[in-house]
């Protein structure tokens, strides 16, 4: 087939393009023979086509399928499909019924998402919208942020309390988890990391007088949006979850949870870290087992 260029580029980013065009269009593009112009001018057209219904079945298909396998043209889409629809309610309260009957060559000038996108009115609304989007998503993130850091504070607090009426009321003996401390004075740690990996599960040693126990965990870079940390009993039931945004964390990547010690009673235990996945769920990133020996 002798097609024009622009026929030739269409057919390829929806992958209804033959081997033949294929390789020859990948030759241009690799040897500069087309720039970047003409490459983005083709799928903006593209763009429009699709949302004023101007695309065969067969094409329709193919953009679906090939042309929105990139997260780039996807947000694309649905910034133009924005506009569009903005435009378009524009037009429909200032237009007469005359302009309503326009041909469809007519509408496409008006609707046309970059011209659209030109106009100061729609921009500033849907800039707006965005803007507050991030807004309230910043203040969410920094509100279970100051919740996260507030229970901690009120732990470590408490903690210090009892262990400040144990050691008046004990005195000072030989510990445990120390040759000069007693058990009390300290709250017991277990840390884990990103690569922490055992064929036997690691003890977690409790003392018998432990109010609260530490779980500490190093992230590796790099980081994702946000965690949750998971709390499993042997028997696979949720004792402890904790959801926090990656900014609570302190500079070395490092997230603590404080827990009261009477809900570890002596056994296998999973501690399990996920991260939000572009879908907006939670998807495993490591599952480390410890078990806990009370003393």
């Amino acid at each position: 087939m002798n097609l024009s260029p622009e026929k030739r580029y269409r057919r390829f980013f929806l992958g209804i393009a033959n081997e033949e065009e294929q390789c020859r269009i990948e030759e241009e593009v690799l040897t500069g023979e087309v720039d970047d112009f003409f490459l983005q001018n083709t799928e903006d057209e593209l763009i429009d086509d699709y949302l004023l219904g101007s695309m065969t079945q067969e094409e329709r298909q193919g953009f679906s399928m090939s042309f929105l396998s990139t997260k780039e043209r996807r947000q694309r889409l649905a910034f133009a499909a924005g506009l569009i629809e903005y435009a378009r309610k524009q037009q429909a309260e200032e237009l007469s019924t005359s302009w309503k009957l326009a041909q469809r060559s007519t509408i496409r000038a008006v609707l046309s998402w970059k011209r659209a996108a030109l106009l100061a009115a729609t921009a500033s609304v849907l800039f707006g919208v965005l803007a507050g989007l991030e807004l309230m998503k910043l203040r969410d993130q920094t509100q279970v942020a100051q919740e996260t850091r507030n229970e901690l504070t009120r732990l470590q607090a408490t903690l210090a309390a009892d262990n400040r009426r144990a050691a008046q009321v004990a005195g000072p003996s030989t510990g445990i988890l120390s040759g000069t401390e007693d058990a009390v004075d300290r709250m017991p740690v277990i840390e884990f990391a990103s690569t922490t990996r055992s064929m036997y599960p690691v003890v977690f040693r409790v003392p018998a007088n432990a109010r609260f126990a530490r779980i500490d965990w190093k992230l590796s870079a790099p980081l994702a949006e946000k965690y949750r940390e998971v709390l499993l009993s042997g028997s696979g039931q949720q004792l402890w979850v904790q959801e926090f945004p990656a900014v609570v964390l302190s500079p070395a990547n490092r997230s603590t949870i404080v827990l009261p010690a009477s809900i570890l009673s002596p056994g296998t235990y999973h501690f399990r870290l996920d991260m939000v996945s572009t879908s907006g769920g939670f998807e495993e990133l490591a599952d480390c087992v410890f078990r806990v020996v009370r003393e």
